[in-house]
C-alpha cells in the first residue's frame, strides 16, 4: 500500500540534487534531477502510488505531462485528503502521513 512515509523516504534520497524549472518524466524511476518543486512532488506520488497527481491532465502520458502548483491545489481539494501540519515533522506527523494515496 502506498504511504506518505515511503514518499518522504524516497524524497530524502534526492536531497542536494539540482533545482530548476523543468519537466520531469514522472514514470522515470531513475530520474536524478534537475527538479522543479511541483514536478518533484508529482514524481514522488507517481513513484509511490502509480498515479498522476498535481497535473492538470490526470490521464496524460506521465513522461510528458506538466505538474503545476495550481493543479496540486485542485487535486488536493478534489482527489485527496488534506492533512494540516503544524510545526516540525515528528512522530505524530509521520503517523498522519500513513494515509492511502
Amino acid at each position: 500500500m502506498p504511504t506518505g512515509v515511503a514518499m518522504v523516504e524516497l524524497a530524502r534520497r534526492h536531497i542536494g540534487e539540482e533545482y530548476r524549472n523543468v519537466l520531469v518524466p514522472k514514470n522515470n524511476a531513475n530520474w536524478r534531477g534537475p527538479w522543479d518543486c511541483a514536478e518533484f512532488m508529482s514524481w514522488l506520488v507517481f513513484q509511490e502510488a502509480g498515479i498522476l497527481y498535481g497535473c492538470f491532465e490526470s490521464d496524460a502520458d506521465p513522461a510528458l505531462v506538466e505538474a503545476y502548483t495550481g493543479a496540486w491545489k485542485t487535486d488536493s481539494a478534489n482527489r485527496g485528503r488534506r492533512i494540516p501540519v503544524d510545526g516540525e515533522v515528528g512522530p505524530q506527523t509521520a503517523r498522519a502521513l500513513e494515509v492511502e494515496l
